[in-house]
């Protein structure tokens, strides 16, 4: 259910507020004007949301992933800096969140991403002391 949360608000973000999935000849977003609320504090906020999820489901390569699909698109909103286009923070940092959210829901629905060993508690140990 999470899951499906994160990856619903990730690409609705990205195609209503800050016009991702823009055509040619349309004026972009539907909504620009939330923009001031889906920036650089959303961003964060569903980063952190993606890495609980990965954390609560014990699924370390899936965190791994996150961060590389947000440092790929980083490095890419980069490069297109240096090359003289400019894009909005905000929209670079939401789309960073997004690829994340796209590429744990891709990972996890496809099974590519496993468990990870369980915590060993106290309580689940069974050996002598």
């Amino acid at each position: 259910m999470w899951l499906w949360a994160m990856l619903l608000v990730a690409v609705a973000v990205q195609g209503i507020v800050w016009g991702a999935p823009k055509s040619h000849g349309t004026g972009g977003a539907p909504l620009p004007h939330l923009r001031h609320f889906f920036g650089v504090g959303y961003a964060l906020i569903l980063l952190g949301a993606e890495l609980a999820f990965c954390v609560a489901y014990r699924l370390p390569m899936a965190a791994v992933w996150v961060l590389v699909a947000g440092a790929c698109v980083d490095l890419a909103f980069w490069g297109a800096h240096l090359g003289g286009l400019a894009f909005p923070t905000g929209d670079s940092a939401a789309l960073t969140a997004g690829a994340g959210a796209v590429v744990l829901a891709a990972g996890v629905l496809a099974g590519r991403f496993r468990a990870g060993r369980p915590s060993r508690s106290p309580r689940s140990y069974e050996g002598g002391a």
